[in-house]
């Protein structure tokens, strides 16, 4: 499972061996930063109940990251509920990879394609191909067919193929 931050350059440095002492002194004085990167050392150990405790101080900080991997960890190990909840105050500050994941539960677990819509569109909006793809099939079952070119056309530019075949497709009918 990928982390935020886990990303080949992370905005937050990954934590060290040797870390966890001075982590955990920071994070107990109130330093979001600190708390988010003692959740993914514990992350990494496998502790989740210690990564998720971490990443709750750490998101109730403000730290988005934290936010993210809570909804990522409810996703996996808690309810549905928490995960939309975390997922939702992640996306609302911007993070687009936890709008589509947003979305996609809201679409796919709840049937409520109307919010779905929105989170991808945010998602989308922001150079996000997986989100546009997304919106582009739900524009194409609402016949909305200039919106599904459009959102194609922005996921085949970002790569994505399906969408680029799609578009083609659309261009005939």
């Amino acid at each position: 499972m990928l982390w935020q931050g886990d990303a080949t350059k992370p905005a937050v440095p990954a934590p060290r061996v040797g870390d966890e002492a001075e982590l955990l002194m920071a994070a107990q004085k109130g330093d979001a930063q600190a708390a988010h990167r003692l959740g993914r050392l514990y992350a990494q150990r496998g502790d989740r109940g210690a990564a998720r405790h971490w990443w709750e101080c750490a998101a109730g900080a403000g730290n988005v990251d934290s936010a993210y991997n809570l909804g990522l960890w409810h996703e996996k190990h808690g309810t549905l509920d928490e995960a939309l909840g975390w997922y939702e105050r992640a996306a609302a500050a911007g993070d687009e990879e936890a709008a589509v994941n947003l979305a996609t539960l809201l679409q796919e677990q709840r049937g409520d394609p109307g919010r779905a819509r929105f989170w991808y569109e945010r998602a989308a909006a922001s150079g996000n191909r997986v989100a546009a793809r997304r919106l582009a099939l739900i524009c194409e079952d609402a016949g909305e067919p200039a919106a599904a070119r459009e959102w194609h056309r922005q996921a085949a530019a970002g790569g994505t193929a399906a969408s680029a075949h799609d578009l083609g497709f659309l261009a005939y009918s």
